[in-house]
């Protein structure tokens, strides 16, 4: 298939080709056996089964023989492969913005002990709530209040958070890594 394609969040691989196949025919850069193949892709069911990370984990294996056999992704997990990769990032670099706004947000605490205040992170919950967490002891009520005080004020890092809630529920079942993965460290589903 001689096909350029954008890999949208929100399209599937079948979606992806339409696009790019409407969009090359009216262009006039479709040959006859690219237009086969994207025929045969759009004629095609939708899988039953949704891409999972863990699955391609062992695409070599050892042969009886010493020789060793690779099993390569098809296109329509190459595409979900991409997309994969595309949130991973994203959720990464909005942790780091959280990161930087939670150290800012901090600075505007008065009356905290700076030791007591250099321990304390926060979580994000599935709906995308900003909670402080303190690494070592739990926080005293006064503390608590100051903090949940100025998260309320701060509508950036609420609204980062919840783009972060949103990536992660879409990226953390389908990974071999799932919460415990780097970019996940501020996520944590809250029992109640």
């Amino acid at each position: 298939m001689n096909l350029t394609w954008i890999v949208d969040q929100n399209h599937t691989y079948k979606q992806a080709i339409k696009i790019a196949y409407e969009k090359a025919l009216q262009e006039g850069l479709v040959d006859e056996q690219t237009a086969q193949e994207c025929e045969w892709v759009l004629s095609e069911p939708e899988p039953d089964y949704i891409y999972h990370e863990v699955k391609d984990k062992d695409r070599s294996q050892l042969l009886e023989d010493g020789c060793i056999s690779f099993r390569t992704l098809s296109a329509r997990d190459l595409y979900e492969h991409i997309k994969l990769s595309a949130r991973r990032n994203a959720a990464e670099c909005i942790a780091v913005q959280m990161e930087r706004m939670w150290e800012d947000l901090k600075k505007e605490v008065i009356n905290m002990n700076a030791d007591r205040l250099g321990e304390i992170s926060f979580s994000v919950d599935e709906a995308g709530e900003v909670r402080p967490v303190c690494n070592m002891n739990d926080l005293e009520v006064d503390d608590e209040k100051k903090l949940f005080e100025i998260l309320d004020k701060r509508s950036g890092l609420k609204q980062l958070a919840i783009e972060y809630a949103s990536i992660l529920a879409k990226l953390v079942p389908y990974t071999a890594d799932g919460l415990s993965a780097e970019y996940a460290r501020y996520f944590v589903i809250f029992n109640p």
